[in-house]
């Protein structure tokens, strides 16, 4: 089977932490991988749309939780 992305050895972490305004969060969401036949920068510029567009996502749930 083929992984979708080209990388192997892809460990990914997302830390939520308290912000001081208690109506946010702080939220990092990190990865480590290496790339297989592409640079380093086309697979840190693909994850990092990744990352954006899920963290955008989460922020949309839980505006949606709040309302």
């Amino acid at each position: 089977m083929k992984a979708p992305f080209p990388i192997t050895n892809y460990q990914s972490t997302i830390r939520v932490q308290e912000h001081p305004d208690r109506n946010k969060s702080i939220v990092e969401w990190s990865g480590s991988f290496t790339p297989v036949d592409v640079t380093d920068e086309e697979v840190i510029n693909l994850f990092n749309g990744i990352y954006k567009d899920g963290l955008e996502a989460l922020r949309h749930a839980f505006q949606v939780l709040a309302v």
